[in-house]
């Protein structure tokens, strides 16, 4: 049930539908929309600058890299100003690139699995694609 609910729900859509009300209903200049997010929403204004590089300047992803599944699709339709703070020693995105990973108790046995969080590409090849 979850599944089709998170399915149906359409994050680009979304973000694309709230600039253009902006737009609608205040002076904004469109040649300078920024966007910027932090770790899952690093990843998603990655995205956004992917698909719809005609309406971002610019973004800035903190502790996120591109994830993996869009690098097949990368083609910019312009160029994007891209801004990538990562450290090499995060724990939860690979600066190298790999697994994401969430494991806030390290000490602490598992009883299970956890689910996979994807995979990133590295930084340095995050920003080689730009």
């Amino acid at each position: 049930m979850i599944a089709e609910h998170d399915a149906a729900i359409d994050d680009v859509r979304y973000v694309l539908t709230l600039i253009q009300v902006l737009r609608d209903e205040f002076a904004i200049d469109t040649a300078r929309n920024f966007a910027a997010g932090v770790s899952n929403s690093g990843m998603f204004v990655q995205r956004l600058a992917i698909e719809h590089a005609e309406i971002f300047a610019g973004v800035a992803s903190i502790i996120s890299s591109i994830p993996e599944p869009l690098k097949d699709g990368f083609q910019p339709s312009m160029p994007v100003s891209v801004l990538f703070i990562n450290g090499t020693d995060d724990p939860f995105v690979p600066y190298d690139g790999g697994e994401v990973t969430i494991n806030l108790f390290p000490n602490v046995p598992r009883r299970k699995s956890q689910p996979s969080r994807g995979r990133v590409l590295s930084t340095d090849e995050s920003i080689r694609l730009w």
